[in-house]
């Protein structure tokens, strides 16, 4: 017969109230029953105190818990201002991208501007181009016709001063 496997299916059976209360009926006030049941009662005290944890142990219990909750308050006050400084840095950049995206925008229209400025200009030095050459033609001609006229006066004289 295996008395812990009957002793503990007993004490399954018996903490049911309904069962307690069918074990009273058969209750007998002897002075060894009443000491026995005093016994038990000291023993279950006895179980409940030693199961508890010790005060030492708790107070070392509570003291850690305490120093976790420290820390992980520490922790989440530096993971804020951590977060605090990275949304700053994302709003510095976002403000510094728009920048950039404005100075590109205004170079790239100076680039443009300059390109039809220099358009304008080689087309108007073009066009001075030929008008001074034009006109550098005709002064030349002039010129030529000038010292034509010269020299065929000249030649003129000369066939005078011959004859």
């Amino acid at each position: 017969m295996n008395v812990k496997e009957n002793i503990t299916k007993l004490v399954r059976l018996f903490t049911n109230p309904e069962n307690q209360l069918k074990l009273r009926a058969y209750e007998h006030k002897s002075q060894e029953m009443s000491s026995f049941i005093e016994q038990f009662g000291e023993l279950q005290k006895l179980f409940t105190t030693k199961l508890n944890t010790p005060m030492e142990e708790k107070k070392a219990q509570e003291k850690s818990r305490k120093i976790l909750v420290e820390k992980c308050d520490k922790l989440q006050d530096i993971r804020d201002q951590k977060k605090e400084t990275y949304d700053k840095q994302c709003e510095d950049c976002s403000k510094s991208k728009e920048l950039r995206d404005a100075q590109k925008k205004i170079l790239k229209e100076d680039i443009s501007n300059e390109n039809v400025d220099r358009d304008t200009k080689i087309t108007e030095s073009e066009k001075n181009g030929i008008k001074n050459k034009e006109a550098l033609k005709e002064a030349h001609e002039a010129n030529l016709k000038e010292l034509d006229t010269q020299e065929a006066k000249y030649k003129k004289e000369l066939e005078k001063m011959m004859d």
